[in-house]
């Protein structure tokens, strides 16, 4: 009730419980304006249960873009820096 008239980004990563998903987000009017809920599951019907009629499927990305990714948030740029070639592979086959 308090966050009705709040502008708000909820996610839910990796929902796989219709339950869950009624308890934390069930009536878009429970949140303001503008708000945004994005929900994270392997079980489309779960989001369609939900009344989501709104789905995006997301591909991994390729191990090139997953590399760029990682060095922009780690060094602000789209390239290893010099020494921090293997420690970037190693976080990068990790998260994979």
């Amino acid at each position: 009730e308090w966050l009705h008239d709040q502008r708000v980004l909820i996610i839910l990563d990796d929902v796989d419980d219709l339950d869950k998903l009624d308890v934390l987000a069930k009536e878009p009017s429970w949140f303001g304006p503008g708000s945004r809920i994005i929900v994270t599951t392997d079980d489309k019907q779960i989001l369609r249960a939900h009344g989501i009629n709104v789905i995006y499927n997301v591909d991994f990305p390729s191990e090139e873009e997953a590399h760029e990714i990682l060095c922009r948030s780690a060094f602000k740029d789209s390239f290893v820096r010099d020494g921090f070639e293997e420690l970037i592979k190693k976080v990068a086959e990790f998260l994979q």
